[in-house]
């Protein structure tokens, strides 16, 4: 059973399933009316559905932007254990939206135009003030990261050489503008994975390891042979314990 539990343990760990370490968004951080728990969020059922509403989860937001190249870039900004609030309508717009990302990056820095930035239209998720403000913080020195670092570059006549043409396709495009993802990750316990894990293909793998391992005992017990006081001695445990003797050698007259 020990066994057992740790297989259904690492399935939990590894197995990503329907809902678990999938992104979903893009989010806009807002803070509600009322004080709420620093562990709460409130989202509606496009980014925590039903079934998920009351349990506890660890949620990671992350950076999503486009850089000068066109590619996706990924950064994990903040990460903590929190209980899910699933709300039924989305929410409305109740206090002034965060600074564009984009346009406080390159502030100071370049003189750009962002006439023509595409602007993704987030769900609204609720948390605590200080929450947001440290989320929007992280978020915004991440992007200003590869602006600052190839600032830096500029003023290295022998690094302006060899790499500023890369660090320059590494920033972030001016034409997009990024965006905060949130994704999720739910108890590894065996018994919340066997009982309350909300994963169905998670919950369903779990089980069928736990069904086919008692199948499996079931079968030994009934059909299997068990060592007991009559079963005689294997020949090699024999062989062990018996005396050797030599042979006399016969002296030939």
């Amino acid at each position: 059973m020990a066994g057992v539990f740790l297989i259904v343990w690492l399935i939990a760990l590894i197995y990503s399933g329907e809902v678990q370490r999938s992104l979903s968004g893009p989010v806009e951080l807002r803070q509600p009316s009322r004080p709420m728990d620093e562990r709460v969020i409130q989202a509606p059922q496009a980014i925590i559905p039903t079934k998920l509403d009351g349990l506890w989860a660890s949620c990671s937001f992350q950076l999503v932007y486009l850089d000068a190249r066109g590619r996706s870039v990924h950064k994990a900004i903040y990460r903590r254990h929190m209980k899910l609030t699933s709300l039924g309508r989305r929410l409305s717009a109740k206090s002034e939206p965060s600074p564009l990302m984009i346009e406080g990056a390159y502030q100071g820095i370049e003189n750009l135009t962002f006439d023509q930035v595409a602007r993704p239209d987030p769900e609204i998720v609720c948390m605590a003030g200080s929450i947001c403000d440290l989320i929007v913080a992280r978020a915004q020195a991440e992007l200003r990261r590869p602006i600052e670092r190839l600032e830096r570059v500029k003023q290295i006549p022998l690094y302006r050489i060899l790499r500023r043409d890369r660090l320059a396709k590494r920033r972030p495009a001016t034409d997009q503008e990024p965006t905060i993802q949130f994704k999720m990750r739910f108890h590894t316990n065996p018994w919340f994975v066997l009982s309350t894990h909300p994963d169905r293909e998670v919950k369903t793998t779990a089980w069928l390891t736990v069904l086919t391992s008692v199948f499996a005992l079931a079968m030994q017990l009934m059909y299997g042979t068990w060592p007991d006081a009559n079963t005689p001695r294997r020949s090699g445990d024999a062989a062990e314990t018996t005396r050797i003797v030599p042979t006399p050698r016969v002296t030939s007259p």
